[in-house]
């Protein structure tokens, strides 16, 4: 389960995402567009309902205690697994905000922010 951080888009940045199977709050779903959206409330959403979503905003992925990223690196979303992974055929999540070395559970990342400049 993904954890929210700070939402960057404010109440007016929030989308609605229908729901192809029950959905939790703190899941990450795609979005028609292909963007990632983390999932906001505090309640499961059932199936066709509508979820409001954010797609800009800090968030805590979590990865393999192996994985690891540097700092602006592009970080993809395995949708299956529900961790954040390096490389393969999965969306991109975004870019790391800081460093994950090996053994730690989670990376933090810009949803849909794919460049990340220094100081981002």
């Amino acid at each position: 389960m993904s954890l929210l951080i700070k939402d960057l888009g404010g109440v007016d940045g929030r989308e609605e995402y229908v729901c192809l199977a029950e959905t939790l709050p703190g899941a990450i779903v795609q979005t028609t567009d292909g963007l990632l959206g983390y999932v906001m409330g505090s309640r499961a959403y059932a199936t066709g309902e509508k979820a409001p979503i954010i797609t800009d905003g800090l968030v805590s992925l979590d990865s393999a205690s192996g994985t690891t990223f540097s700092v602006g690196a592009s970080v993809y979303y395995n949708m299956t697994t529900k961790l954040a992974v390096a490389s393969g055929a999965h969306p991109q999540a975004g870019g790391a905000i800081k460093a994950k070395t090996s053994g730690q559970l989670f990376v933090d990342v810009r949803l849909n922010q794919l460049k990340l400049a220094a100081g981002s």
